[in-house]
């Protein structure tokens, strides 16, 4: 094969995203507690502030999940407060591959490929998390924004991730971050998501522009729609990890 290097995304890719299921709700919940307000309302603050600091410029701080939550915690006087890369380790033992995914990772080691993770978590944050799920072998380098200063959809970040004279595909769930990120550093894009039966019958490839009314409509509702712009369509459409062999 050729020189392959395969960047993935880490949530709701190669794991379930533990920060949406477990993480924000609990800290959202231990906060709303001691302030007694509803929390949703502590979530909202939380969200809300993130999507501050990207508007801001700051694009590093606004995953900066400890500082953002400390900040929260202060505005209510709360003097014991909840950390949240504490509350990441516990919830870390959550973590398990989905499925597919080990065996798409091996069968790229064996062949020789290289694996990079790119993620908007901080490296504090992830690790316990690959660790726990038990895929942080395969991978030759992570890259994240309070490494790089960037973020995805940011070009930079994915160009940190790759070496020279590599074919290089990248993996995710995000059309806005994904995507369109990878479009925008010229790497290939692999979107992973759930399609109708009919569709899956489909090869990898000829989904993109059956689905692409599916696709666009993913994009106008995810959260960090608005750093893309617009919509992108991805090279190939999988919904499930084994189906990167198809990409080989």
């Amino acid at each position: 094969m050729k020189l392959y290097r395969f960047l993935f995304d880490l949530d709701d890719t190669l794991v379930d995203n533990i920060f949406m299921k477990y993480v924000l709700p609990e800290i959202s919940r231990k906060i709303a507690d001691v302030a007694g307000v509803d929390p949703n309302i502590v979530r909202r603050m939380i969200v809300d502030e993130n999507i501050r600091r990207i508007k801001s410029g700051l694009y590093a701080e606004a995953f900066d999940w400890d500082d953002i939550i400390a900040g929260i915690q202060i505005s209510f006087g709360i003097k014991d407060p909840v950390i949240f890369s504490e509350e990441v380790i516990k919830f870390s033992k959550m973590a398990s591959p989905r499925p597919g995914v080990e065996e798409a990772l091996e069968n790229i080691k064996s062949r020789g490929g290289r694996i990079s993770l790119v993620t908007n978590g901080f490296l504090k944050y992830v690790l316990p998390v690959l660790s726990k799920a038990g895929i942080l072998k395969f991978f030759d380098k992570i890259v994240t924004p309070d490494q790089t200063g960037y973020i995805k959809p940011m070009p930079e970040i994915f160009l940190a991730a790759m070496g020279r004279g590599e074919k290089v595909i990248h993996v995710g769930d995000s059309v806005s971050l994904d995507v369109c990120g990878a479009r925008r550093a010229g790497v290939d894009p692999v979107l992973v998501m759930n399609i109708p039966k009919f569709l899956s019958k489909l090869d990898p490839i000829k989904r993109v522009p059956a689905a692409a009314d599916l696709i666009r409509k993913k994009f106008e509702e995810e959260t960090y729609s608005f750093l893309a712009g617009r919509p992108c369509l991805p090279s190939y459409l999988i919904v499930d990890m084994r189906e990167l062999l198809y990409v080989i």
